[in-house]
């Protein structure tokens, strides 16, 4: 390896790594942005919290490449060029392409992680994530009993207390109604003060209760003749209550119910799936001429045999000839009842099935395309960064990002416009996935036109020479 390979490529891979990290970071603060409201309250442990975020990671790090890339190779090729250090090189008779050499093999190997990378980390990764996240939306809010309010979040009990001390745990006016039996004042339990904690293995949440009464009504057995309902009171200086608290851990849901999802395939199960779904297609097919040939069928006899063949479904106005009238309004009604049955028979279950598969099919397609297409534009954004770069020749954390940010919008909005048309069967799904790449290409191929060409049209400074000569007459002229 070169000087000139080792001088592009550290000054390449310092801007990758820390924008590659921040890209990563802003992705991460995006989805807790969205989804924070299903967090707080949970009582999550910091270990759930860590795991959700790895997986996050993991599953946004495809994503993130092409941007760190862009980024980066704007900032690197942009400092080389504010350095004088690219007109050296290319007064020295080193080409552009020669200098983007190793730029362009760490890109490719980028690339190349980045397929593997959606291949066989991700599909995992989303099991793992959506999971995960499903378990923390479907969880109850963590225990928080809060004084003067009705806390209905334990099963089949409500709770209210009056206040609470300042130690958290002494309660006062204290009112527990068990609703088992699904009326409201069947069991009732009052106490004045007591003392509320947890258990240490935190299963099991204990009221100890002080001066209080008990009132339970005591329905009679449905077979007893005198239908007379009792109540008795119970009067007590100290009692426990125990409630259990298992219904507030994090419960797991079994991954192997979501592994068949899309999103949770490599291109090997993708492309299985596919084929699967179009042979059941076929299958469907086949299974809808099944049904339709019974109600296909014609008189075989001297006013029918020069009919054209069935299945022209054509025949000759004058054929029905032999038939008196009450025939053919019979022969009618009879075709109306039957293509009526046939339409009953498949609208229904065989076109929404067909759909399916096609919906089915439709989403694999999108989906084993985008681990392809995420991988090309890592190089794609390589060819618009680097010239750009170079063009403008501005480094550090100023223009570059702006200009960056710039291209990856329009490059993220192309690609989401894309996936919704295919992912609405307006277009094809590679038409639609490859449609940002598609039309970013041009721009890649033009920059590196014009920096192989030292192209001032992008120069910044030349812009700025222009408008301080403009300022300068407008000031002279206009005083």
């Amino acid at each position: 390896m070169k000087k000139v390979d080792l001088l592009v490529l550290r000054a390449f891979a310092g801007p990758f790594m820390v924008t590659f990290f921040i890209v990563l970071l802003f992705f991460v603060l995006q989805f807790f942005y969205i989804y924070i409201d299903d967090f707080v309250g949970k009582g999550l442990a910091w270990y759930i919290v860590l795991e959700l975020i790895l997986y996050l990671s993991a599953n946004v790090v495809p994503i993130a490449l092409p941007l760190a890339v862009l980024l980066s190779s704007i900032m690197a090729f942009g400092a080389l060029g504010e350095r004088y250090e690219l007109t050296a090189l290319k007064s020295s008779g080193i080409s552009l392409g020669r200098f983007m050499g190793s730029a362009i093999v760490a890109t490719l190997l980028l690339s190349l992680g980045s397929l593997a990378f959606s291949n066989y980390v991700m599909p995992n990764a989303n099991l793992k994530f959506y999971t995960t996240l499903f378990d923390i939306t479907q969880s109850k809010p963590a225990l928080d009993i809060e004084p003067n309010k009705f806390y209905t979040d334990i099963d089949d009990y409500v709770i209210k207390i009056d206040r609470k001390g300042a130690d958290g745990q002494r309660i006062y006016g204290v009112y527990v109604a068990n609703q088992t039996s699904r009326r409201s004042n069947d069991n009732v339990m009052v106490a004045d003060s007591g003392i509320m904690f947890t258990t240490r293995d935190n299963q099991f949440l204990v009221f100890r209760l002080y001066s209080g009464k008990k009132y339970e009504v005591m329905r009679p057995d449905q077979k007893g003749k005198a239908r007379v309902n009792r109540q008795t009171v119970t009067a007590f200086q100290e009692m426990e209550k125990v409630f259990d608290l298992s219904e507030f851990e994090l419960t797991r849901t079994d991954e192997e119910r979501y592994r068949n999802h899309y999103i949770m395939m490599n291109m090997k199960q993708l492309s299985y799936f596919i084929d699967s779904m179009r042979s059941e297609k076929v299958e469907l097919a086949q299974n809808v001429r099944d049904i339709m040939d019974p109600y296909f069928y014609f008189y075989r006899d001297s006013s029918t045999a020069m009919l054209p063949a069935p299945d022209t479904l054509t025949f000759a106005a004058d054929s029905l000839g032999w038939l008196d009238k009450n025939g053919i309004e019979q022969s009618f009604n009879r075709a109306i009842a039957f293509a009526k049955s046939i339409k009953d028979r498949i609208e229904t279950p065989v076109l929404l099935k067909q759909r399916s598969y096609n919906r089915y099919i439709n989403r694999a397609q999108i989906e084993w395309h985008r681990k392809y297409m995420l991988a090309v534009s890592c190089l794609v954004l390589l060819f618009v960064g680097a010239p750009f770069g170079a063009i403008v020749r501005k480094g550090g954390f100023g223009y570059p990002v702006i200009f960056a940010i710039i291209f990856y919008v329009i490059y993220y909005i192309l690609y989401k416009i894309g996936e919704d048309i295919a992912r609405n069967d307006v277009v094809e799904p590679w038409l639609g996935m490859w449609s940002a790449t598609f039309i970013m290409l041009p721009i890649a191929l033009f920059f590196t036109y014009k920096a192989v060409n030292d192209s001032s049209i992008l120069i910044l400074e030349n812009y700025a020479m222009a408008y301080n000569k403009v300022r300068k007459w407008l000031q002279k002229r206009f005083g």
